[in-house]
């Protein structure tokens, strides 16, 4: 995970926006319960089903910021993935490029390639559904 967090340190705003978008929507799906159980209240007290038309309103306006919130969420991650596994991609064929021929007569390129892009996807995957 050290080497990883080098590959990542460059595209830090990207990580802190995605962690603000990924509490931020979790704050808006749990405001939805809370303004349920407080309408009801007020429902109560009322005795007035009025309540109801304002409470729709301010449900689907946190559900569209809820959207919106996981759409950044989800651009910052997948920036961020894409970015850090082009840049280990990127590093990894600089030093293949700097091997010797003797290297490459025991290993093919075709096997280089399938392993590096099979490592490097392993990688992609637990970058982004893993964090």
């Amino acid at each position: 995970m050290r080497r990883l967090a080098a590959f990542v340190a460059p595209y830090w705003l990207y990580l802190v926006g995605g962690f603000v978008c990924l509490v931020l929507v979790t704050v808006a799906h749990l405001f939805v319960p809370w303004y349920v159980g407080y309408t009801i209240d007020a429902i109560d007290r009322t005795n007035s089903l009025t309540v109801l038309n304002s409470a729709a309103l301010v449900i689907l306006g946190a559900y569209a910021l809820r959207s919106v919130f996981q759409f950044g969420q989800l651009s910052f991650s997948n920036f961020l993935g894409h970015r850090v596994i082009a840049d280990l991609r990127h590093r990894l064929f600089e030093r293949v490029q700097r091997w010797s021929l003797d290297r490459f007569a025991s290993w093919t390129s075709g096997d280089l390639v399938a392993r590096s892009v099979q490592d490097t996807q392993v990688v992609h995957t637990t970058l982004l559904v893993g964090i």
